[in-house]
């Protein structure tokens, strides 16, 4: 019970910093009432992502890397209850200012589901707070541009800077980090419950790469370079064949890093620096 007091106290905080902010922010005047607690919303998210990695290093450093088979510390569950607090606040402002749509609500609610999994396991603290780094590294850069757009900034240097630095960052945690995570985690001690709901959040980044991706194709549609043909050609043929996408999805990122390690017994596959185990 005492691993859900840093859910009510990231909770009650995030919703104290809203109404602070909801007093020394003001959304431009152009925007509509719904847009404007959006807007407020998107600097809180952005506090909570800065707060979130700085924990979640903090006790990665102080506990000498990453560690599969340790079992879950008080820091660890206390890093990812900040986290299900943040989620369990923002869930009920969206639901009270209506800034919801259906695919958003879905997405909250099995992070919800997905982080008290996490909370109660007795495995998976270590890895969990890789993926909480994973995951919000980029939200920062991604809640920016929102900022930046709804100031009708889009054409400014930051603008282009903040957008460029978000999909590098997105893409290369996903499907690089993230893959290498997902398949040490299979490798490890740490429940089936824990790793099938590790292998989830992973399979929807994976696609939202191809989101990502695809954007950036439409954006550079016009350059004739062979880089941008090639990945014009990709995400053409993932949009013609999405049934066999979502296909590679699950075999990428559950059955494939289940039969490697359950079948092959393949063991950990860890970038090290010393004794220092970085993933």
């Amino acid at each position: 019970m005492d691993r859900y007091i840093p859910v009510a106290a990231g909770a009650v905080f995030y919703s104290c910093l809203s109404a602070v902010l909801s007093f020394l922010i003001k959304p431009p005047e152009y925007l509509p009432q719904k847009e404007k607690r959006d807007f407020i919303g998107q600097h809180v998210s952005i506090v909570h992502s800065l707060n979130a990695i700085l924990f979640s290093f903090a006790i990665y450093f102080y506990d000498g890397g990453l560690h599969y088979n340790d079992v879950t510390t008080i820091t660890q569950a206390i890093a990812l209850g900040h986290t299900v607090g943040y989620m369990v606040y923002d869930m009920l402002y969206s639901e009270i200012f209506s800034l919801f749509d259906w695919p958003m609500r879905i997405h909250h609610l099995a992070v919800l589901i997905g982080g008290n999994i996490l909370m109660a396991a007795t495995y998976g603290g270590s890895p969990s707070l890789i993926c909480i780094i994973i995951t919000e590294m980029s939200n920062p850069f991604n809640l920016s541009r929102s900022i930046l757009k709804a100031r009708h900034m889009e054409e400014t240097k930051i603008y282009k800077v903040v957008e460029l630095a978000f999909a590098l960052i997105f893409l290369v945690n996903r499907c690089l980090f993230g893959s290498l995570v997902i398949y040490n985690a299979w490798a490890s001690n740490i429940g089936f419950l824990v790793k099938t709901t590790m292998s989830i959040v992973h399979g929807v980044g994976i696609f939202w790469s191809y989101v990502i991706l695809s954007m950036i194709s439409k954006k550079f549609r016009n350059n004739k370079g062979l880089a941008v043909k090639i990945l014009s050609t990709i995400t053409m043929v993932i949009k013609r064949n999405r049934p066999a996408f979502v296909l590679f999805i699950m075999m990428f990122s559950f059955i494939m890093p289940y039969f490697m390690t359950s079948i092959l017994k393949t063991g950990f596959v860890n970038i090290r620096y010393g004794n220092f185990i970085i993933i």
